[in-house]
């Protein structure tokens, strides 16, 4: 089992600083953000920033362990299901740059569309197309999230593209977000997903507040030893957005108690 956490747990720090921050707290990759939006890099970053970063993994004896991708999604617009396809692509060279062999990928939500079985089907085809045209390793792994597809949508997804290098991140705190069931998306999950974040929450009248793992409503140990019996989970990643929630602790505090969070509970 190997340990990462994505780059919004460290807002406006370097890449080198999340080299470090990984290695100093014991975490084996770091997820990093492909995005303008405070982003770790950019679709036009020059090769020469990339080999730094790299080195800077190297260095520290830690990897990136995904790129994340903010990508732009299909729509009734012909024109925006090229545009999606060139965008990932573009993703994946980045990935190979970056010696990442997965990017996440976002997907829109289904159930926003007026046809979602048409929407489904046309996002399987094209993610399919491009894991056929990019001629890497490179895997393309859907995340479910509140704003894009659930963990049903998801899997309706893979398996009408029925492709070997597309699979899930299974995200359990988006499920209990959207009201998804997240004992049957699990098990769900399991045909198709490598990797899970970990992420806790805490239900609130008005929406959900963030939380350090094992102290919300989240069951995520449970549901990793759920999602394992199916799946061969390989990467466990710790998803802290203090980039959209400042208030919550810094990464000088949750990183190390995530780790010592899942060494408690025997996970590594």
């Amino acid at each position: 089992m190997k340990l990462s956490y994505t780059t919004l747990a460290i807002p406006g720090r370097s890449c080198e600083e999340a080299a470090v921050l990984a290695r100093r707290y014991g975490f084996d990759g770091v997820d990093f953000r492909v995005t303008e939006k405070r982003g770790d890099v950019w679709l036009d970053t020059p090769d020469s920033r990339f080999r730094e970063i790299v080195g800077a993994l190297k260095g520290e004896g830690v990897v990136c362990s995904s790129v994340l991708c903010y990508n732009p999604i299909g729509s009734d617009e012909a024109s925006s299901w090229q545009t999606m396809e060139q965008s990932l692509l573009r993703h994946i060279e980045i990935a190979e740059k970056l010696n990442s062999d997965v990017i996440r990928v976002f997907t829109g939500n289904p159930q926003k569309r007026a046809d979602s079985a048409d929407f489904c089907k046309r996002t399987a085809e094209t993610l399919a197309r491009v894991a056929d045209k990019s001629g890497s390793g490179v895997r393309l792994l859907i995340q479910n999230h509140r704003l894009n597809s659930s963990v049903g949508d998801t899997v309706s997804m893979l398996d009408t593209a029925a492709h070997p290098k597309l699979g899930m991140i299974f995200s359990p705190d988006h499920c209990l977000i959207i009201g998804e069931d997240v004992e049957k998306a699990c098990d769900a999950a399991k045909q198709y997903a490598d990797r899970m974040y970990l992420a806790d929450i805490k239900l609130v009248p008005d929406g959900f507040e963030e939380i350090l793992p094992g102290n919300g409503d989240v069951p995520l140990i449970p549901l990793y030893h759920r999602l394992s019996e199916g799946a061969n989970i390989e990467w466990l990643t710790f998803k802290w957005e203090k980039m959209w929630y400042p208030h919550i602790a810094e990464a000088e505090v949750a990183m190390p108690y995530f780790v010592d969070y899942v060494k408690s509970h025997g996970i590594i």
